[in-house]
């Protein structure tokens, strides 16, 4: 099992249906470049209805792919477009299948509000 936490350096937001598959939403996020992290992107497909797999790693790609249902996907759109710097983390067991999947803000000031001051 490993597990990674790299930062999130830009993201990108897509709305769509196809008649093949049932993801209606993706947000894929970019990684900081560095040399102990194989992994340069992260795509989250968010499904209708829920998905049967939570996604892999893909270390040849530098990918990781994750599944969440549609109900995740306000927040953590949230998190990219409002919060800085933003993290994203993962583990997943030997055969790359992801077990746990994170998107968060690193440590902020507390009373802060709605708006983000700590980086301007």
């Amino acid at each position: 099992m490993g597990g990674f936490v790299a930062e999130v350096t830009a993201y990108r937001v897509s709305v769509g249906r196809q008649t093949s598959v049932s993801y209606v939403r993706t947000l894929q996020l970019d990684l900081v470049r560095a040399d102990d992290l194989p992994y340069r992107q992260i795509v989250v497909y968010f499904y209708e209805p829920d998905p049967m797999a939570f996604g892999a790693q893909h270390p040849e790609e530098g990918a990781v792919i994750v599944r969440l249902p549609m109900r995740d996907f306000d927040a953590m759109y949230h998190v990219v477009q409002t919060e800085r710097p933003v993290s994203a983390g993962w583990v997943a067991d030997d055969d790359n299948r992801l077990s746990w999947f994170y998107l968060g803000t690193h440590a902020e000031p507390p009373g802060e509000g709605s708006q983000d001051r700590s980086r301007r």
